[in-house]
């Protein structure tokens, strides 16, 4: 059916074909977690032949409906509990690793929801030990691209091996204003609508699983310096096997 398919549009759509040519979707009920409000992904996979559920943590997050693609909301940890078990035949999700706290949990009820031979994607980037640990923030109506170089005002690797006071000092004495220094400090320090799990604890969540992994990729991005590593050797967040520029983690999962 890929022939058929308009070329790829967007990152969703395109992790949306990449999933479709990794496993079966054509005629299979596909549960979409950590859904785009656009339900790009979710059109991309219906075009892939796959009936689509698509979810995220409120009911109401898709800005407008699709005929034939169901939207409710689901969290990642009790999926088996709300859709029943051996219920759907495939799960995917894009940029969901971030915002989970519980990988263990998602995965074991992601498991028993999936009926026998069933099949699996997670995907997600281990932000906080690479060079940009932050999300994109809507400030006063400015959107603060945290790891554009233009918009961050943040040095990178700065959230593992400064302190609070720190960070506030060094971005003072930048000119940083003061409502991106608050945003700044908001997201490195506080804000929990992202993990701070190093990307060894997500692997090792993810190879922990009973479900078989078929393939695991690893997307680099800029590497630290010896001067910022040494930094952050002092740092709590230091770990000698830790790879401080992988910036992008696939899984590919499916039930035996």
């Amino acid at each position: 059916m890929n022939d058929i398919l308009p070329p790829p549009a967007s990152f969703a759509e395109h992790m949306a074909d990449g999933f479709a040519s990794a496993f079966p979707v054509a005629g299979r009920v596909v549960l979409e977690l950590a859904s785009d409000p656009d339900l790009a992904a979710a059109r991309r996979l219906q075009l892939h032949g796959a009936t689509v559920i698509s979810s995220n943590l409120v009911s109401n997050f898709a800005l407008s409906a699709a005929p034939g693609i169901a939207t409710c909301a689901i969290d990642a940890r009790t999926v088996q509990e709300q859709l029943g078990s051996n219920s759907i035949d495939g799960v995917f999700a894009i940029n969901l690793l971030e915002h989970l706290e519980d990988i263990s949990v998602a995965l074991s009820s992601i498991e028993g929801a999936l009926r026998p031979s069933g099949f699996a994607m997670l995907h997600g980037h281990p932000i906080w030990t690479s060079a940009h640990g932050h999300h994109a923030l809507k400030y006063d109506a400015e959107v603060l691209f945290f790891g554009d170089p233009e918009s961050d005002p943040i040095p990178p690797w700065a959230h593992l091996y400064m302190s609070q006071q720190e960070m506030r000092e060094t971005l003072e004495k930048r000119g940083v204003p003061q409502p991106k220094i608050e945003a700044a400090l908001d997201w490195c320090f506080q804000n929990d609508l992202i993990t701070r799990t190093p990307r060894n604890a997500m692997l090792d969540a993810l190879r922990r699983s009973s479900l078989m992994i078929t393939h695991l990729q690893e997307d680099a991005g800029d590497y630290p310096t010896q001067e910022i590593l040494a930094r952050i050797q002092n740092s709590s967040w230091w770990d000698p096997d830790e790879d401080y520029g992988i910036r992008q983690i696939s899984c590919f999962f499916v039930k035996s």
